[in-house]
Parts: structure tokens; sequence; C-alpha cells
């Protein structure tokens, strides 16, 4: 059965990740990164156990979570991360055009930077302070999420593609016709695609993706 974790401010969730300790999510309205920690073998878990990791954020999105630290762009540019030790938050790079979507393999920071001419650009930074490095461009992303040792996007009618980061090969794993809410477990990556309310997966390797379930319209 579900169980409550916590309850957002007014506004509502923005991005919700997770890692073994606890679940993050930003509220773009508040300003704030909040977390609580995973339920217990009970399963007791209430609201006033949710913390605020980070608050007066200027309508922080694309959450990642990564060495314990949650990452978090904060007003399209800021790149931001949880001090060392759960301190307050840091800009570990600030972009100059609009950046979305976040993941962290390890402590490489990958984000989405979205070019005049309409493509994005995968970027890579290794250390804060930078400088980040483009490892990859290509059109309208909608999601990224790591896994492993890639990073997965979901492209807007392009399909699922893999990013190995350490030999910088990008693959398309699958083509569908738009792909969000990506997620990864085992050997699979899972997607939501709007415009057809399905959900699928593929294996991480690629390969003829499965149908997993059918929505009423509009519920992606």
């Amino acid at each position: 059965s579900a169980i409550t974790l916590g309850t957002a401010a007014l506004g509502g969730i923005g991005s919700v990740r997770s890692d073994a300790a606890g679940v993050y999510w930003s509220e773009p309205k508040s300003g704030r990164i909040m977390r609580v920690a995973r339920p217990g073998a009970d399963g007791a878990q209430s609201a006033a156990q949710a913390a605020v990791v980070a608050e007066h954020q200027v309508e922080p999105s694309a959450l990642a979570v990564g060495g314990g630290r949650a990452y978090w762009i904060a007003g399209k540019h800021d790149i931001t991360r949880t001090g060392e030790g759960g301190s307050g938050p840091e800009v570990i790079w600030r972009t100059k055009l609009e950046a979305h979507g976040l993941a962290v393999l390890g402590h490489v920071v990958y984000w989405v930077e979205k070019t005049p001419d309409y493509d994005d650009v995968l970027m890579e930074l290794r250390s804060p302070g930078g400088p980040p490095r483009d490892v990859l461009h290509i059109p309208l992303v909608l999601d990224l999420v790591p896994g492993g040792d890639s990073v997965f996007l979901g492209l807007q009618g392009g399909g699922i593609v893999r990013f190995e980061a350490a030999s910088g090969r990008a693959r398309i794993l699958a083509g569908t016709d738009s792909a969000s809410n990506l997620s990864v477990a085992g050997s699979f990556v899972y997607w939501a695609s709007p415009r057809e309310t399905v959900a699928y997966r593929v294996d991480r390797d690629g390969g003829v993706p499965q149908q997993l379930m059918l929505s009423p319209r509009g519920s992606y």
C-alpha cells in the first residue's frame, strides 16, 4: 500500500529523486529542497519527519542525488549542491545558457544546456568550479537519469539514448515517439510516452521495447 513520505508546500513538487538512505524532492514555488528518510521495515513514516535540505532557492528544478549529496538547478543557470556534511548549498557552476535535466555519476555531474539553434548539449563537470565540457550534441532532451556507468537521455521524438561516460560513446537504445519520466532499475530502462500515454521498458544494452501499460490520455 502507498505511504505518504512528506507533504509539499503550496505549489507542489518539481522533481523527485532518491538514494539508498532517503527521498528528495524540489519545490519550485517555495524555493526549497526537501528530504525524508526511507521508510523503515515497519513502513512507519510521517510528513513531520521531512527535513529542509535547502531553502531560498530560485525555482529549484532538475534534482539529482549522488555521493550523499543533493544537486539541483536554481534559477535555470546555477548548478547547486548541498555542502560537505549536509552544510549550506554551494553553486559549483553557473551556466551561460539555460540548463535543464541533471544526473550524477560518482563525483561527475551532467546537465543539458539549450543552444540558440534549439539543439541541446550534454555537459560534463568533473570538479566544482569547472570548467565543464560538452560531450554530446543532441536535439530536444526531455529527461536524463544515471544508471551504472552511463547517462540515459529521453528525447522528444527521438527515443532513448545511452551515453557511456568512460568511452564517450552514445547510441540509440530504442526509437519512440517521445520519452520522459525515465528510470533505470536492474538491467532495464523505463519511460513514459506522453503522446501515446504508454509506459515502456528496454534492456539497457538495447533491443525491442516492451509495452508495459496503457494509461488514460493525459496521465503523464
